[in-house]
């Protein structure tokens, strides 16, 4: 009241004349105030004295820092999921300073709104003797705003003066938290409340503090999940305080990595280290086999890791988890390629057979020679095994012939018959036509020269200025005949063309190891 008396009315649903609005019970169903609720009650669990302890952190938290723990937005969320900050913080939040508040205090307060049950004060009386204090010590100078020294409760009327700001409320507010402890305490000992204060002495009420102490783990890699007691998960570097003394299960997960499991023991008032854990890759197996065997493969991991090579048969044991690519190639054989994921102590087998189909081709006129990529394959009729794919390439030509081009597509275990090839016969060229190559002039129709093996593209003039071009593919020892056909797409040309001198013949032969092409009419 104005004049500093206590009246405890309910501890349920008390309320402030400064904040009423925050107090009145908003809880539908529940016969307490949200502020000073527990996460138990506000998820309809059983009541206990442990809730009661909750709501004595609650009060002493408000007392000490003229707020509660959580007083606006979403307060049940907040009770539920949000660690209050400390008083200290909180007091100077409100522009509050004074005494600085004892650490045993603030370690208290702060266990008594554990979010566990299991981690708070037991009883009110566990409460009283982690504080070192009886019914008649109360330690007000924390409270107050100045530095002096607090005055007495009750001084004498003849040398009563006025309390610091602040005091009165101080006084109020200890006498009310010492109070609800004893209440507390009866409460959780089912001893029946008496008009008279009991008296409770911190030897009667318990047989010795719960001691508690904190750890502190890292893992290399970081962001590792790390459980205590099967109940408290952080995640790595990993802080776990005001753990009950004892010894407790640990175990650290990461993907990818192998998990660890020990035992480990937190001493009351102390905070242990276990330093950096480091954790060992997980791997597993990937097995390859192909048909025919000796074929070769190329594993690529992820972005910056090196690939791994070999031939199959092969197996990887010691492949970390992950996704990969894997890559058979064979000469001849379209490549093949798929994605694998590797899972920790599991057997992944890729067993890929390099499909063969048959090109059947035939050409009229038969005895067509048939390349593709440049590579003699045989002549028509043709009946020849390919690997499975798509051949954009395939070459027919015959002396006296055009050159026939087509593409087919060979499937596995299937025959492709692209059809008979007509061949189209080649018409006569006038002679006395200039042949170049690379705008050098290898001499006027009709000529016989040797050139390098390969692909060349020739072009005739004739003295008109037309000019025909024609694509002749050098095979080691073979003669072609070619020849530029009158239906020949023809240009008139406006460049002045200089004949250039003709190599000696024993040049082309160093170069061309004597491969001979007879252009003619």
């Amino acid at each position: 009241t104005s004049r500093g008396a206590l009246k405890v009315a309910d501890f349920g649903i008390a309320c402030s004349l400064m904040n009423s609005v925050n107090r009145v019970s908003m809880w539908s169903g529940s016969g307490g105030t949200l502020v000073y609720m527990s996460p138990q009650q506000m998820q309809g669990e059983p009541a206990s004295a442990l809730d009661d302890v909750y709501a004595l952190g609650a009060t002493l938290y408000e007392l000490i820092t003229s707020k509660p723990p959580f007083y606006s937005g979403n307060i049940t969320l907040q009770v539920r999921e949000v660690v209050p900050e400390s008083l200290t913080h909180r007091r100077e939040t409100h522009g509050i300073f004074a005494q600085p508040i004892p650490a045993i205090w603030e370690k208290t307060v702060a266990e008594c709104l554990a979010k566990d049950s299991a981690l708070r004060p037991q009883s009110a009386g566990e409460v009283l003797h982690r504080l070192g204090i009886g019914p008649s010590t109360v330690p007000l100078e924390m409270f107050t705003r100045t530095t002096a020294p607090a005055p007495a409760l009750h001084p004498p009327a003849t040398t009563r003066k006025p309390l610091p700001k602040w005091t009165p409320f101080a006084a109020a507010g200890v006498a009310f938290a010492l109070t609800a402890m004893i209440m507390l305490f009866s409460r959780s000992h089912k001893t029946p409340a008496t008009p008279a204060a009991p008296t409770v002495q911190p030897a009667t009420v318990s047989s010795g503090p719960v001691m508690r102490g904190g750890l502190m783990i890292k893992t290399s890699p970081s962001g590792a999940t790390v459980t205590l007691g099967g109940e408290e998960v952080e995640t790595s570097p990993a802080t776990f305080k005001g753990i009950t003394a004892g010894k407790y299960p640990l175990k650290v997960v990461l993907e990818g990595y192998e998990p660890i499991e020990r035992e480990v023991e937190i001493t009351g008032n102390q905070f242990g280290d276990l330093g950096s854990i480091p954790l060992t890759r997980s791997v597993g197996i990937l097995q390859l086999t192909t048909t025919p065997e000796g074929s070769d493969f190329e594993i690529a991991g992820p972005a910056g890791s090196v690939p791994r090579t070999g031939q199959t048969p092969g197996t990887l044991h010691d492949l970390p988890t992950g996704s990969y690519v894997v890559k058979l190639k064979r000469d001849g054989w379209p490549d093949f390629s798929r994605e694998v994921k590797i899972e920790r102590n599991a057997t992944v087998a890729i067993d890929w057979s390099f499909g063969q189909g048959t090109l059947a081709l035939t050409s009229d006129p038969a005895g067509a020679k048939v390349f593709i990529g440049g590579k003699l394959i045989g002549e028509t009729p043709l009946n020849v095994p390919l690997a499975a794919g798509t051949y954009k390439a395939i070459q027919l030509t015959l002396d006296g012939y055009d050159p026939a081009m087509l593409e087919a597509l060979i499937e596995p275990d299937k025959t492709t018959t692209p059809g008979p090839v007509a061949l189209q016969e080649i018409t006569s060229v006038p002679a006395n036509e200039e042949v170049f190559m690379d705008d050098i002039s290898l001499g006027v129709t009709p000529i016989s020269i040797n050139l390098p093996i390969g692909t060349h593209e020739l072009t005739a003039w004739d003295a008109k200025g037309l000019e025909r071009k024609r694509s002749v593919n050098v095979v080691k020892g073979e003669t072609q005949k070619v020849a530029f056909s009158d239906q020949s797409p023809g240009t008139a040309s406006h460049r002045s063309r200089t004949r250039k001198k003709v190599p000696p013949p024993s040049a082309w032969t160093k170069i061309g190891n004597s491969l001979k092409s007879v252009f003619k009419h």
